[in-house]
């Protein structure tokens, strides 16, 4: 806080080396939890989502408006975007289409799409990674899709 505000005082525009300094002690007090974004306007599915999550290393951020998960995730780092199709401001698609697109440090994020609908991905560059039905075996697929996205991350990191 004082080095901002000693950046302030000078009149700084730029402010990256405390974001860095931000970033640093958000990876700290993550540990060897993975963070999670979840954007979902359904009350039902947002606690479906957290249930299958509970055992997993994860810390979980939940939000119920795609311009604020893009605002998030365009100044934090996220290791996976879990979206509803359908949510407020900015659908999922349109929000992992901008994070791909913004080449600010998620543009590579595991993104998974929750849809009710038979959604056809085009494998572009800017689509999800997962598309989960929300369907009977919606539980499992998320469950799947998320073990999938954390061995990739191990391995990456390896």
């Amino acid at each position: 806080m004082r080095q901002a505000r000693e950046m302030v005082t000078r009149g700084a525009e730029h402010f990256q080396d405390i974001e860095d300094r931000l970033e640093g002690l958000r990876a700290f007090l993550l540990g060897d939890r993975y963070s999670v974004i979840l954007v979902e306007t359904s009350k039902v599915n947002i606690r479906l989502c957290t249930e299958i999550m509970s055992s997993l290393p994860l810390h979980v951020t939940v939000l119920d408006n795609g311009l604020h998960a893009l605002d998030r995730l365009l100044h934090e780092r996220y290791h996976i975007l879990i979206t509803g199709y359908e949510v407020k401001m900015l659908n999922g698609l349109a929000l992992v289409a901008a994070v791909r697109l913004s080449h600010r440090g998620n543009q590579n994020i595991k993104a998974v799409l929750l849809s009710s609908q038979k959604q056809r991905l085009f494998r572009r560059d800017t689509d999800p990674d997962y598309m989960i039905p929300r369907d009977a075996r919606f539980p499992e697929n998320l469950s799947t899709a998320i073990q999938t996205c954390l061995a990739q991350l191990r391995e990456a990191a390896v």
